[in-house]
């Protein structure tokens, strides 16, 4: 049978940290949907921004005003289908919840990338849990550094922490 707790993925923001405080919000179509609806609420569960309508073939909106960085919010997408709507993510799934990277660790980040160190880089993003980010600059690294030991237990490190 299908999984009823997510009717239809959400692909971005997911379950992450991320740089812009405008993300544009993506996710799989729903056969026969005839409109979406984006709903972004802070962590008090207030509805801060919402879509009005999305048509049928739209499978992304752009945020039109800034989220406060720092802050974690969550996001569901419903789709009209046959006059009915269904909701991802489903009640029995986990929220989908996503953090603006604050104003101090975009500094910080500005400044990393100024050296073009991919340890550096590396480490940054693993810390702020940006694990994405961290495995291609530890990919890189590697790449860069075939024989470097560290270079590779630190590539393999951050990809299990991705399988947990």
């Amino acid at each position: 049978g299908s999984d009823r707790s997510e009717p239809f993925k959400l692909i971005f923001p997911a379950r992450s940290v991320i740089i812009s405080n405008r993300p544009t919000f993506r996710w799989e179509s729903v056969s026969g949907a005839t409109a979406y609806n984006v709903y972004v609420s802070d962590s008090s569960g207030q509805i801060v921004e919402r879509s009005d309508g999305l048509t049928p073939d739209r499978r992304q909106w752009l945020l039109p005003t800034p989220l406060k960085r720092g802050e974690i919010y969550t996001w569901t997408v419903t789709a009209l289908v046959e006059g009915k709507e269904l909701v991802s993510p489903g009640p029995s799934a986990p929220e989908m919840r996503f953090q603006i990277l604050s104003t101090a660790n975009l500094a910080r980040l500005n400044q990393l990338k100024k050296t073009r160190s991919r340890l550096a880089l590396g480490f940054f993003y693993a810390q702020v849990g940006m694990t994405e980010e961290a495995e291609r600059n530890f990919q890189i690294l590697v790449r860069n550094n075939p024989r470097s030991q560290l270079a590779d237990k630190l590539l393999r490190e951050i990809q299990s922490w991705q399988k947990r």
